[in-house]
C-alpha cells in the first residue's frame, strides 16, 4: 500500500460483500422514500374533487405501510455500513500496531509518541467514519437524487430544469469550502498531535519536571499549545458553520422558484395542485440529502486528511529487518561481542569492545550516565544495528528467534535517567576508526 487511495480502496475491498448489500438496500429504501409524496399528491387532488373518506384513508395506510417498509431497510443499510466500519478501524489499528512493533528503536527516538498516539485513536476515528457514515450518505445522497429527479420530471420538465440549475451553484460553494476544511482539519490534526505530544512528555518525565521546579513553566506552555489548538479548532468550525446556511439557501430559492412558476401552471392547468404539492414534497425531500452533502464533502476531507497521516506510518520502513539468510539452528544462549563499534550519527560511543557471556551466565555493567550502558545492550538485543561481531553462539547475524530467545533487555540490563534517553537520537550506525567518547 503505498499509497492513501491504495491503503482506502484495500481496506474496502477486504469487506465488499457487505459494502454491496449495504449499498443494494439503500437503493431500495431510495426507491421506496419517492412513493409517500405520490400518495400526498393523490390526496390533495382527492379531496379537490370531492372524494369520499374511504379513498383518503386508504392513501393515508399505504403511506404508513411505506414508511414502515423505508424504515426497515434504513435499519438493515445502517447496521451493514456501520459493522463495516467498526471492522475496518479494528483491522486496520491491529495493522498500524503490528507494523509500529516491527519498527526499530531510532524511529520511536525520532517520531514523537504523543503524536503517534493522536494518529491511532484520533485519526482513525476521522478515517473510520469516513469509510463507514460518510461513505454510506455519498450512497444515499446519489440514490437519493436520481429517484426524487425522475419522480419530478414525470410532473413537470420545466421545474425540475429549474431546480437542476442550482445544482451547479452547491458543488461551486462545497468545492470552496471543502478545499479549505481539509487544509485546515490537517493542520488541527498536526496540533492534536502536538498536544498529545507535550502531555506524553510530561507525564513521563514528571520526575525530571519536578526535580527542576519547571511546573509553571510546563503549564504555560502546554496551555499555549491547548490555546493554538483551540484556535485552530474554531477555524475549522467556522467553515462548517457554512454548510447549513449554504444548503438552506439553495433550498429555500428553489422552493421559491417552485412556489411561483409551478403555482402559476397549476392557475393555468399545466399541473394540478396535487402535483404541485408533489413536487415541493420532493424538494423537501432534497433537502436532507443536500445537508448531508455538506456534512460528507467535509467528513471526506477530514478523513482524507487524517488517512495521509495514517499512511506516513505504514510508509515507514525498519531499518533492521533479518537477513534473508538468518541462522535458525539450535540456540544454546552464549553472546559474544567481538570488536563492537557503535555511533550516533559520527560520534562514537563504543570503541572496539569485547567480552563473552556464557549460556545461563549474566553480566553486570555499571557506569555514570552517558557512559553508554543503554548503547552496549541496544545492540545485543536487536533494537539497534551495528557494524559486526555480534555473535549469538552459532549466531553470526542475530535473527527473530534469537532475539526471543534472549534474557536480556535494555530495561534490566541497564538504567538511565530520562534526560539520558531524550537527549540522545539515534541515527545511524557507523563503523570505523575514531576516538571514543569518554
Amino acid at each position: 500500500m503505498s499509497s492513501p487511495r491504495q491503503t482506502f480502496f484495500h481496506y474496502l475491498a477486504l469487506f465488499r460483500v457487505q459494502l454491496i448489500v449495504g449499498s443494494l438496500l439503500v437503493v431500495a429504501q431510495s426507491f421506496v422514500s419517492v412513493i409517500p409524496p405520490r400518495f400526498v399528491g393523490q390526496i390533495v387532488d382527492a379531496l379537490g374533487a370531492g372524494t369520499t373518506q374511504d379513498v383518503i384513508v386508504r392513501l393515508s395506510l399505504l403511506m404508513v405501510a411505506t414508511a414502515a417498509v423505508e424504515q426497515t431497510l434504513r435499519t438493515g443499510y445502517r447496521y451493514a455500513f456501520l459493522d463495516t466500519e467498526r471492522q475496518i478501524e479494528y483491522r486496520m489499528r491491529n495493522d498500524l500496531f503490528a507494523h509500529l512493533q516491527r519498527m526499530h528503536l531510532a524511529y520511536f527516538q525520532h517520531e514523537r509518541i504523543g503524536d503517534l498516539m493522536a494518529r491511532m485513536t484520533n485519526d482513525l476515528a476521522q478515517v473510520r467514519n469516513m469509510v463507514g457514515r460518510a461513505l454510506m450518505n455519498l450512497v444515499l445522497i446519489t440514490m437519493t437524487l436520481v429517484f426524487a429527479v425522475g419522480s419530478m420530471l414525470t410532473i413537470s420538465p420545466k421545474l425540475t430544469l429549474i431546480v437542476v440549475v442550482l445544482v451547479p451553484g452547491v458543488a461551486v460553494t462545497f468545492n470552496w469550502i471543502g478545499r479549505r476544511v481539509s487544509k485546515r482539519f490537517e493542520e488541527l490534526q498536526a496540533q492534536f498531535g502536538e498536544l498529545s505530544t507535550k502531555a506524553q512528555e510530561n507525564f513521563s518525565g514528571i520526575r525530571v519536571v519536578k526535580a527542576f521546579s519547571q511546573e509553571q513553566p510546563e503549564i504555560g506552555a502546554f496551555g499555549a499549545v491547548n490555546a493554538e489548538y483551540v484556535r485552530r479548532a474554531i477555524t475549522v468550525a467556522r467553515y462548517n458553520g457554512l454548510v447549513w446556511p449554504g444548503m438552506m439557501l439553495f433550498l429555500g430559492a428553489a422552493t421559491l422558484a417552485a412556489l411561483v412558476i409551478g403555482g402559476s401552471d397549476a392557475i393555468r392547468g399545466e399541473i394540478t395542485v396535487g402535483q404541485l404539492v408533489q413536487f415541493i414534497a420532493y424538494l423537501y425531500l432534497l433537502s436532507w440529502p443536500m445537508v448531508l452533502l455538506g456534512w460528507v464533502t467535509n467528513q471526506f476531507q477530514q478523513g482524507w486528511a487524517s488517512l495521509r497521516r495514517l499512511q506516513d506510518i505504514f510508509e515507514a520502513k525498519p531499518a533492521i529487518a533479518d537477513p534473508v539468510d538468518a541462522v535458525t539452528s539450535p540456540i544454546r544462549g552464549q553472546v559474544e561481542f567481538q570488536n563492537v563499534w557503535f555511533a550516533y550519527g559520527k560520534e562514537i560511543v563504543l570503541r572496539d569492545v569485547n567480552f563473552k557471556v556464557p549460556a545461563g551466565g549474566s553480566l553486570a555493567i555499571v557506569g555514570p550516565t552517558g557512559s553508554g550502558k543503554s548503547t552496549l545492550v541496544n545492540p545485543s538485543s536487536s533494537t539497534a544495528s551495528t557494524c559486526s561481531g555480534i555473535r549469538c553462539s552459532s549466531c553470526a547475524v542475530p535473527s527473530a528467534m534469537c532475539r526471543r530467545r534472549r534474557s536480556c533487555s535494555p530495561s534490566r540490563c541497564a538504567r538511565t535517567s530520562l534526560s539520558e534517553r531524550t537527549a540522545h537520537s539515534l541515527t545511524n550506525s557507523w563503523n570505523g576508526p575514531a576516538t571514543s567518547r569518554s
